[in-house]
C-alpha cells in the first residue's frame, strides 16, 4: 500500500492477502447459480 511503487516501503498485493479475499467475495456475490439465494 502507498502511493509510490518506487519506494521500498510500498506494499504490493500478494497471494492470499485481503485483495484475494475481496476478489473471491465478488465472484461469489456475482455468481448467478449460488445456493441459498431465492429467485
Amino acid at each position: 500500500m502507498g502511493d509510490n511503487p518506487d519506494l521500498d516501503e510500498y506494499v504490493r498485493p500478494a497471494n492470499g492477502d485481503v485483495w484475494d479475499f475481496i476478489g473471491e467475495a465478488s465472484k461469489w456475490i456475482n455468481a448467478p447459480n449460488k445456493k441459498g439465494i431465492p429467485e
